[in-house]
């Protein structure tokens, strides 16, 4: 290897990067878009209902905790869309709280 890419390779090296203004510019950037990041909810959405993050709370299973019925966690988003663009929460073995069933109603669908 020439001396030239040897210092090419040392100048892109993972300490430069992570040392640099502009990664921890991007850094920052990522974590705030991560926070608002949701799903845009399609009739054949293959988004899991317990698992995914489709909700602007955090995925369902890190809000409720207890234990699901069989067959639950495969839940997808299109296996519990209602009619009209409601939403048919029955299909949940949990009554949900107020907050999270405001979240789910405040989801945009496609």
């Amino acid at each position: 290897m020439s001396s030239n890419t040897s210092r090419s390779l040392k100048l892109f090296s993972h300490s430069n990067i992570k040392n640099s203004s502009n990664f921890k510019l991007i850094s920052q950037g990522s974590f705030l878009l991560n926070q608002g990041l949701i799903w845009n909810v399609e009739d054949r959405s293959l988004a899991r209902v317990w698992v995914d993050k489709w909700i602007k709370l955090g995925s369902l299973r890190s809000l409720i905790h207890g234990p699901l019925t069989q067959g639950e966690e495969e839940l997808l988003l299109k296996d519990i869309f209602g009619i009209n663009g409601s939403w048919n929460l029955s299909k949940l073995s949990f009554v949900l709280p107020n907050e999270v069933v405001d979240s789910i109603t405040a989801t945009p669908r496609a």
